[in-house]
């Protein structure tokens, strides 16, 4: 028979790890790139992280963005990720 609850607790979910997943990338860029970000200023469309940063903090990304990405990924597999703009 089918549970409707179980159903609608797969989205419950999704919008969860949506949440989650802008507070790491938060914390990631604190740590890598030694500087603040608006969670805000983070958008995921696509499986490109957007984020609106410094030309200069788009610098730092860039360079250590390989980085980034293999760490988003193995915290977050149900999310696919393939850049960061």
């Amino acid at each position: 028979m089918f549970n409707i609850s179980d159903y609608l607790q797969k989205f419950k979910n999704i919008h969860v790890e949506k949440s989650q997943f802008k507070d790491f990338i938060v914390e990631l860029v604190k740590r890598e790139l030694k500087s603040e970000i608006n969670r805000d200023n983070i958008d995921l469309r696509k499986g490109v992280i957007y984020l609106k940063i410094s030309p200069i903090q788009k610098n730092e990304l860039f360079m250590k963005k390989q980085q980034i990405l293999n760490e988003f990924n193995k915290t977050f597999p149900t999310i696919p990720v393939s850049d960061i703009r």
